[in-house]
């Protein structure tokens, strides 16, 4: 046992002696109150149509264009595909509206975390970036595809008729001009049916009852301390 672990039991040992104002911090440092940071899709499709390989003039970008009304944290970004795709590595870029680059990430289906999607059997595959805090407003995100052939994109994507919006607000899709390249701002908006395409990660907001749950309990730890130390002392008996 190193003498971090020592020094950490004997700190846990130590913090039920101490002031109820030290001990929030000292379940913290304890690992009691610590749990896995949990992710929402910024939407979903609902009524996927089909899988199809030819884009207009690759290499493009295919992607769309959303807004947020609250502040987000982005952990991940990521990409549609079927059971067996995509069959190669896809960069997926994350812009402001105007067009100025945010972040990127390069999605496989060997080193990406895959997620169910809700019209399974297809899935998202993610990549985690760098946690990025985006304001409210409009933002673009988009995947580039590569040329297979001429006319022909190296990889499948979807085609949707039905989105649902979750952690964000689908607008409208977005891409490229077609040859732009597979790093392009996708700079065409459009009102045909979405392309899948790319899609982004949140972090999800605390469940409201398991915060009030928290709160309950550090609560009544604290009025438990607090009239311990109040008691008066029995008399001894001589």
């Amino acid at each position: 046992m190193t003498n971090r672990v020592v020094r950490r039991q004997s700190m846990c040992a130590l913090g039920l002696r101490l002031a109820p104002s030290r001990m929030l911090f000292l379940l913290f440092a304890c690992g009691l109150l610590r749990a896995e940071t949990a992710r929402v899709l910024a939407w979903d499709i609902t009524s996927q149509t089909a899988f199809f390989q030819s884009l207009s003039t690759p290499p493009v970008v295919e992607g769309a264009q959303f807004s947020i009304s609250s502040t987000q944290t982005v952990l991940a970004l990521g990409m549609f595909g079927s059971v067996n795709t995509p069959i190669f590595a896809h960069t997926v870029q994350l812009w402001t509206d105007g067009g100025t680059l945010l972040a990127s990430a390069i999605v496989n289906k060997t080193t990406s975390t895959p997620v169910v999607s809700l019209s399974p059997p297809n899935r998202w595959l993610f990549t985690d970036i760098t946690p990025l805090t985006l304001d409210p407003g409009t933002y673009r995100i988009g995947v580039g595809y590569g040329v297979l052939l001429p006319g022909l994109s190296d990889d499948f994507t979807g085609i949707s008729i039905s989105v649902t919006s979750i952690g964000a607000s689908y607008i409208t899709m977005a891409n490229s001009n077609g040859g732009a390249g597979t790093t392009a701002f996708p700079s065409i908006l459009s009102s045909n049916a979405p392309l899948f395409g790319p899609n982004l990660q949140f972090e999800a907001s605390p469940e409201p009852r398991s915060s009030a749950m928290l709160l309950l309990g550090l609560g009544a730890v604290v009025l438990a301390s607090t009239r311990r130390r109040r008691a008066p002392a029995l008399p001894t008996s001589n």
